[in-house]
Order: C-alpha cells, then structure tokens, then sequence
C-alpha cells in the first residue's frame, strides 16, 4: 500500500519527529512518501498530487494549524477521493473527538503513542478492538481509550527522515536558521490547563458556562489582555487528575485543572501564577470593566432587521385543495371539481392557478423613518433613547422583578412586564412614570391577589429587553456595553434591582444590603458593578432550599447567588 504523510506549515521550522518514528516502522513494508510543508514551502497542490494513488494519507494536526490541515485534507479529498484521511498529532490528542464530529472528511483519528496503531490500521483490523484511536460507527464518532505509553523505547526503530520532500537527492535538507530542541518523546504536558465544563466565563452577554459556549461563534470572551475576542475554536477533552479549589474572600469556589494560570497579586507585583501555586496571603485581581460615555442607546442597532413571521392553518382543508388540483390535472372542470370537493369555484379557480402551501404565512417586518421604529400595526417608539438615570432603574426594576413573553400564534405579541407586591406601589408608580416619560407607552395595570403586574404590549419594547437583558430569571445578564456606563447609571441598575430583590437587615457591622438571584450572570456581574462604583461586596453561591405546593415539589433553579 501507498502511504502520504503531510505535515501542514505551521510557526515553527524543523521535521516532525512523530511522523518519522511511524514512517520509520512501516517503510519497509509500504511505499512512504511525506510532504513536508513545514520545512519546505511553494508548489501545495503540485506536491499534493502525490497522493492520488495513495491508500491513506496521515495528517499531522497542532491546534494553531487547525484551519489549515482541514483545507489540505479538502485538497487531498479532491484529488483522491477513495483514501482514508487520518487525523494525528497534538491536536487530536486534545479535541480529536470533536474534530470527527465536526469534519466528516476525517475517516480516523489517531492519539498518544502513534506508532502500533497506525500499524494496525495498515493490517485493517477492526478500530474497536484497539486503543489510541477514534472512528466512525453507524455515523457515530466512537473514541477509545487511549493507548499505553510504550516503555521499551528501543523497541522501535530510530526516526527516518529520508522520504520527506524537504530532504534533497543528496541527503540534505534545505538551510534552516534554527533548530526546535526536542528533549522528550512528544510533547511532555498534557494541556491540563483548563476549566470544567460549568464554570462561569465572563462574556459580552454576561457570564455563561464554557458548556454553554459550543456553537456561539457570535459571543466574544473576555481575554487575559481585557479585551473581549471572539471565539475560534472549541475544545473538550477528557480528564482524571486533580482539581485545585480556590476560595478567594468575597468570592464563591473556583475550580480549575492543575497547571491553569491566574493573576494574581504576591507581595506587591502582579504575575500569572498556576492554580496549584496560589496560596494563602495572595490576591486575586479582578477584571472591572472599562467605562465609556453612552448618551443615548439605539433601539434599531440592538433589536436588528428582524421580520417576524408565524403560521396558520387555511380555512379550506389542505387535502381538498390537493385533490382539486389532482382532479383539474386529470381534466375535470372548475364546476364537477366544486360539485365533488365542496370548494366554491371562485377558489378553484385560484387554486389551480397559484402554489398554496398546507399553512399560511404571515411576516411583519420591523420599519424606521430615522426617529421612530417598530411593526406594523403596532404603536412605535423613538428609535434612539437617552440614557438617564430613570431609564437605567426601570432596567434594574426588570432583571429583578421583569419577564418578556410571547403569544405562540401571533407574530407581534411580545409584551412585558413586572411584577410586584401590591404593597409596593411607590416601585409601580415609579415603572409606570418611566414607562410613560422615556418611551411614551401607557402601561396596564392588573390586580391579582397580592400581586400587581405592570403591563405593556409592545414587541419593540420586548425585543429591547430580551436583547439586553434576557427572557426569564434563570437567563438574564446585563449586556457587556452596558456594564461600561458611567458610575452614576451604574448605581441606579444596582438601585432598581436592589428595590425589587434586595434586603436590608441590621448586623453586627452595621446595616447590609442583599441582593439575590438564580441567575449567575446577574450575581456575579452585580458584584462587578458593586466594586465599580466603591462598594466593598461580596458573592456566596448558595443551595435553594426545597419548596412544596399540594405535596408536590416545585421545580427550580439548584443555586442562587447572593451579593451583599
């Protein structure tokens, strides 16, 4: 059999020694050929053609040449489209199963020790019966176990070099400047670095767990350089070492994986220290975020050309319009086909002349003259709003006391509203004099028992807040460009929140403030804001105690975060 190794170009000069211990042990038996881009560059799709006979070509695959290995595997696919491609090198080692999962172009994947099950792919065994590599069963990726170190080194034989085609005809490679030093067989980490798969990132929508991250190429996360960046890649892999806990004061317990980096703050100087070095008397820093002024917030920048459109079922039965149309192409007049559908012949006649589908569709597109937005027959609003500190409180009353809904069947029906104690009413007439003064919309008011909802039917406005804030308790956040606002907008959030789900209770210390929600976004970028503005709060994650209603349990959120 024929086999291609490429090692695609990466950021660093010098022959991969993976690749030539495999080739090494297979040579003999096989014809070998490697196309080395790494060390030389110019010709990709003239050496390419080498594998246009070839039974498997190997990709050499690091995480920084992710893109680049998918477009030659694409390449090689082309040009031979019955070779098996297979995946090896750093990259599969740390994410190979979502690389398969991703790019159905990879046949196989191969992780740890390369050589003996690169082997026994050749010898076309069956992949389930052999570790270090990951494959395809029934359309399912199936990943196995990862082979064992291979301790008798000089088992192997010694990497050959000699059919790169970087290596020229008289046994020399063309003039490299510097040479990697490689002092171990592959690379001796094992990208621990990480965190679990719930812990909390600080993105430009609010904290939302890495788990919840997959697929989200428009959320950007907050970097180490304090800058939001968008995310390139996605990684899981699988691990069984040791969790170092952090418990810092003022903060709930951070996890990570040995070897994860923090800044942190030891005797005067700022450094990145590994999670398991950190040690009592340190300080952890904290990320606040960046104030610029906003004057105004733009209600079609955030809401978006967005056309909502809904369903509904035709009045005429959708298999009648179906056999009439089956009935008129078999010859049948516009008269005999009302006689035996029931349709009238006024609709038969549209009927044969027009493509109808089983249900009716209805779009209402959003519209702007520049000064007012909103839908179809439906109030409007201004399409820029200033920011006051008014404003900024009616949005602490909604993360606290706030919800938008939808009707399912009608396109324009989102409405909002919030809800509070009937005894609260210096917080109602508040929400509805803002309501009233900022957008121009009269709100309803409904009494229930000891509940008073404040009401307003109005998509834009729903859509406003959805987009700012989140639907419902277990979702909200504050967006990222409001958390830059000026320190006196700021305070007026944390004020509305604070009035509908805050406390104040007297302690030892003095008089304290609390605030709680089931949302781990709202707590911890409340906590933010707390700091921000020259408070000195703290943030417990904490347990929701079991509630019951006619002996049944009520279902709800497991945690709630508290800032006091």
């Amino acid at each position: 059999m024929k086999i291609v190794f490429v090692d695609p170009k990466g950021v660093w000069e010098g022959l991969n020694n993976g690749i030539a211990s495999i080739v090494a042990g297979i040579r003999d038996e096989h014809t070998v050929h490697v196309v080395d881009f790494v060390n030389k560059s110019g010709n990709v799709e003239r050496r390419l053609q080498t594998a246009e006979d070839a039974d498997f070509v190997g990709i050499s695959m690091k995480s920084f040449t992710l893109d680049e290995s998918i477009m030659v595997a694409s390449m090689v696919k082309k040009i031979n489209p019955n070779a098996k491609i297979i995946a090896g090198g750093p990259h599969v080692m740390v994410d190979g199963y979502n690389l398969l999962v991703d790019n159905p172009i990879f046949d196989l994947g191969v992780f740890g020790e390369g050589e003996y099950a690169f082997r026994e792919i050749l010898d076309g065994k069956d992949p389930a019966t052999f570790s270090g590599v990951i494959y395809r069963k029934n359309g399912e990726v199936v990943q196995n176990h990862a082979s064992e170190w291979i301790g008798d080194l000089d088992a192997l034989p010694f990497p050959t070099y000699d059919d790169f085609d970087s290596i020229n005809t008289d046994g020399k490679i063309e003039k490299i400047e510097n040479w990697p030093l490689v002092t171990s067989r592959g690379c001796p980490y094992t990208c621990t670095y990480c965190l679990k798969n719930d812990a909390l990132i600080h993105t430009d929508v609010g904290m939302v767990k890495i788990e919840d991250l997959e697929h989200k190429n428009d959320i950007k996360v907050l970097s180490h350089s304090g800058n939001f960046m968008p995310i390139k890649h996605f990684f899981k892999r699988k691990y069984s070492g040791k969790i170092t806990k952090i418990k810092a004061k003022k903060l709930p317990i951070v996890e990570a994986t040995v070897g994860h980096k923090f800044h942190v703050i030891r005797d005067g100087l700022r450094d990145e220290i590994p999670a398991e070095n950190i040690k009592k008397g340190d300080f952890l820093t904290v990320q606040l975020p960046s104030t610029r002024k906003i004057e105004y917030i733009d209600i079609k920048e955030i809401v978006g050309d967005i056309s909502l459109i809904y369903e509904y079922s035709r009045k005429v039965n959708y298999d009648k319009m179906k056999i009439a149309i089956e009935l008129h192409n078999n010859g049948l007049s516009t008269r005999k086909i009302a006689a035996q559908t029931g349709i009238s012949k006024s609709f038969v006649h549209v009927l044969i002349n027009n493509n109808f589908e089983e249900k009716k569709k209805v779009e209402n597109k959003i519209f702007s003259d520049g000064e007012k937005i909103g839908f179809r027959l439906s109030r409007t609003l201004p399409t820029k709003i200033p920011v006051t500190k008014d404003l900024c409180r009616l949005f602490g009353y909604y993360l606290a006391e706030g919800c938008v809904s939808k009707h399912i069947r009608r396109p324009n029906s989102y409405y909002i509203s919030w809800t509070f104690n009937k005894k609260e009413v210096a917080y109602i007439r508040d929400v509805k004099r803002i309501l009233k003064k900022v957008f121009g919309v009269k709100p309803l008011i409904v009494n229930q028992n000891n509940v008073t909802r404040v009401y307003v039917s109005n998509s834009i406005l729903g859509l406003l807040f959805e987009k700012l804030f989140g639907r419902n308790a277990r979702e909200k956040h504050i967006s990222q460009f409001l958390m830059g606002l000026e320190n006196e907008y700021l305070q007026e959030i944390l004020k509305g929140w604070l009035l509908g789900d805050g406390s104040i209770y007297k302690s030892g210390k003095g008089v304290e403030i609390t605030g709680a929600s089931v949302s781990p976004s709202l707590g911890y970028q409340f906590l933010l804001i707390a700091f921000k503005i020259g408070l000195s709060p703290n943030l417990s994650k904490n347990k929701v105690q079991k509630s019951f209603i006619d002996g049944g349990e009520i279902k709800g959120s497991e945690f709630y975060y508290r800032v006091n």
